[in-house]
């Protein structure tokens, strides 16, 4: 498979990058859902403000987690085809671009009862 250390070398620092590019979009996503839920924790009662609660802004943080991990996603698919054509370990950034799909659809989920969108009828 490997013929020389330095393709194995090179073929690790993929994996690296793949794992790293994974973990990153991941929290990113996450913090960007968890300031979703503390920005809309504001908007009850009497102190609720229009401008800063009103339906454009729920429905910009409920679908805001979702699209970050889907773009990190496409991008790793995207990754994927460049080190496939260019005969590099192309199968790091599959599982990269898998894993974040699949967290795509669980923020899909979680978004709009965790936001309170009235968009989506939380």
């Amino acid at each position: 498979m490997y013929q020389s250390t330095e393709q194995l070398r090179h073929a690790d620092a993929g994996v690296r990058q793949a794992v790293r590019f994974g973990a990153v979009v991941t929290v990113a996503g996450i913090a960007f859902l968890a300031f979703a839920a503390l920005w809309m924790s504001t908007c009850s009662g009497a102190t609720a403000d229009t401008l800063a609660c009103g339906v454009p802004q729920r429905t910009l943080l409920t679908v805001g987690a979702p699209a970050i991990l889907l773009l990190g996603g496409l991008r790793a698919f995207f990754r994927t085809y460049q080190s496939r054509r260019k005969q590099e370990s192309w199968w790091a950034w599959q599982g990269a671009g898998l894993f974040l799909v699949a967290l795509t659809l669980v923020a899909v989920t979680m978004s709009p009862p965790l936001v309170g969108s009235p968009v989506f009828g939380g």
